[in-house]
């Protein structure tokens, strides 16, 4: 259940919070920092690249595609047959949090790839294009 809690927190990524444009909430940082370093290792992303994404800065790199898709997965965004679960994501949402939410959604409910990896990371781009200043990568 906190697992889908963060899922548009993170972002849908959407990853929604409240700050500064790309800067990740310091106490989302620590919840979040061992589930990023997992998807690091797994992917091989480089932490700067994930930083630069945070900034609108999003790099034409397969292992930033795939962390974004293993975050993804950890986050149980993935339904079975490998599409986003939106109407999850929403409903996990505080009331408060939801009509932003429902916007990026609503933005990127049509995002596709050729991939998982291709379809996570469009999905992280779209949020940032919808609203750059509560974006941010975990």
């Amino acid at each position: 259940m906190i697992k889908l809690i963060l899922v548009l927190i993170v972002g849908v990524a959407t990853l929604l919070a409240v700050g500064e444009c790309g800067v990740m909430p310091a106490t989302m940082k620590q919840a979040t920092a061992k589930l990023r370093q997992e998807c690091i290792e797994k992917t091989g992303a480089a932490e700067d690249a994930i930083d630069n994404a945070s900034k609108g800065i999003f790099a034409e790199d397969d292992k930033l595609k795939c962390y974004f898709k293993c975050i993804f997965e950890e986050l149980t965004v993935f339904d079975e047959s490998g599409k986003v679960n939106y109407d999850i994501i929403l409903e996990m949402l505080p009331e408060e949090a939801k009509e932003v939410g429902q916007k990026i959604i609503d933005d990127c409910k049509d995002t596709t790839g050729k991939d998982l990896c291709e379809l996570a990371y469009n999905i992280n781009r779209c949020a940032y294009d919808s609203n750059p200043q509560i974006y941010f990568a975990i």
